[in-house]
């Protein structure tokens, strides 16, 4: 009797946990993959102070690896970003900006972010005169600067024209949007010359104010077609040779 009692006692403790099944406080097991954290996407437009798109601006994601330039209409895109606030920054050359926005899990986060130029920091104070310039600086004061664009007379940007502040060394090329700025300009009246591709360079009057910035739009014109230097051949008149008859 006993022993049969003892084999009864096992076999409820055998069949006890498919009659009461548990949930396991445990981790879970290893072929169950943990959920992966909340993701979303990112939009992002770079403008100008003109609402211009602007290309080949560099942008980043801050606390991310996330780093792209921008497109020709001034667009950039991230996925996988990490749900959360975010700090996007933009910058081309020594213009900079930022936008924060906040990213939804699963989401597109649509973000804006405008440039403004960023004073660097070795600008020194000071004027550097040409001699024979003909400018008119005051006797003290600071540098400006002078940012522009070039266009043409359907208003497209020039890319690669050349910029230069006539009677100093300061001079630069536009970028590949008609964009250029120069730098530690004496502050004055200058007479800024432009040369643009397949058209005739033109000068413009800018005053730089001492610690300012100036902004200059220059509208190139057409090369017209070269004239020939050479006079034109004279006609001869025809040679009739007369025969005298047979």
């Amino acid at each position: 009797m006993s022993a049969l009692l003892s084999r009864a006692v096992l076999l409820v403790l055998a069949l006890s946990p498919a009659l009461h099944p548990t949930t396991p406080s445990g981790p879970p097991p290893a072929h169950v993959k943990a959920a992966p954290p909340g993701e979303g996407s990112l939009r992002i437009r770079v403008r100008d102070m003109r609402e211009l798109p602007v290309p080949r601006a560099v942008v980043t994601v801050a606390g991310t690896p996330l780093r792209a330039p921008t497109d020709e209409l001034g667009r950039a895109r991230f996925d996988h970003v990490p749900a959360g606030p975010c700090t996007v920054r933009a910058r081309l050359l020594e213009f900079e900006g930022r936008a924060d926005g906040r990213i939804q899990p699963g989401k597109v986060t649509r973000l804006t972010v405008r440039l403004a130029y960023a004073a660097p920091r070795d600008t020194l104070p000071g004027t550097l005169i040409a001699p024979g310039s003909g400018a008119n600086p005051p006797a003290a004061s600071g540098p400006g600067e002078i940012d522009g664009d070039v266009v043409d007379g359907k208003g497209l940007p020039q890319p690669y024209a050349h910029v230069e502040v006539l009677g100093t060394p300061r001079g630069v090329p536009t970028d590949p949007a008609g964009h250029f700025r120069i730098t530690r300009v004496p502050s004055g009246d200058w007479s800024v010359r432009v040369q643009a591709v397949d058209a005739p360079p033109c000068t413009v009057q800018v005053h730089v104010g001492a610690w300012a910035q100036e902004f200059v739009h220059v509208v190139v014109g057409r090369r017209l077609p070269a004239k020939s230097s050479e006079p034109p051949s004279p006609t001869l008149p025809s040679r009739r040779q007369d025969h005298p008859p047979h």
